[in-house]
């Protein structure tokens, strides 16, 4: 499978940032990135079990080498307590994605196989809408979306890439 970074002929670079849990981190974070032309692809933020901290988790599909250099900034902040540049192999990511089917998409029609890394739930909803809840690798989940097109496709909303180092 082909990626859209690997068509742009960037690949996806994984931080995974500890932060401490204050106002305005999130924004100094940020336009770090901003700053060195960096834009960012996914973001994910929440609070770890030790409510002093968040872990923040970016995507940017940037050369290493702007990244590396992010990197090396990011660790000096001071409310940045500590950050991983993951490298392939080195973590486990997953996204999920909620998704409106358009009205007659039949599910057993959805591109999926036995052996799929994706978990497809059917959501309960009080109207007639079709709505499923999609967990997978960031990777496999943009295929998804790529194979079922416009013509299935009524809205979705995705969370980002989150990932823990192994």
């Amino acid at each position: 499978m082909i990626t859209a970074e690997q068509k742009e002929g960037v690949r996806a670079n994984v931080l995974s940032l500890l932060v401490t849990n204050r106002f305005g981190v999130l924004t100094k974070v940020t336009t770090l990135f901003g700053r060195r032309g960096c834009n960012i692809h996914s973001l994910t933020v929440d609070i770890t079990h030790n409510p002093a901290f968040s872990r923040v988790t970016v995507t940017v599909l940037e050369s290493h080498e702007k990244v590396e250099q992010i990197y090396k900034q990011l660790k000096k902040l001071e409310d940045v307590k500590a950050v991983t540049l993951f490298r392939e192999g080195e973590f486990i990511e997953r996204e999920v994605m909620l998704l409106e089917l358009k009205p007659g998409t039949n599910l057993q029609d959805l591109p999926l196989s036995a052996d799929d890394d994706l978990r497809v739930i059917m959501l309960r909803t009080p109207g007639e809408a079709q709505i499923i809840e999609v967990m997978g690798t960031s990777d496999r989940v943009t295929q998804l979306i790529l194979e079922l097109g416009e013509a299935r496709i009524e809205k979705l909303s995705r969370s980002g890439r989150v990932a823990l180092g192994i």
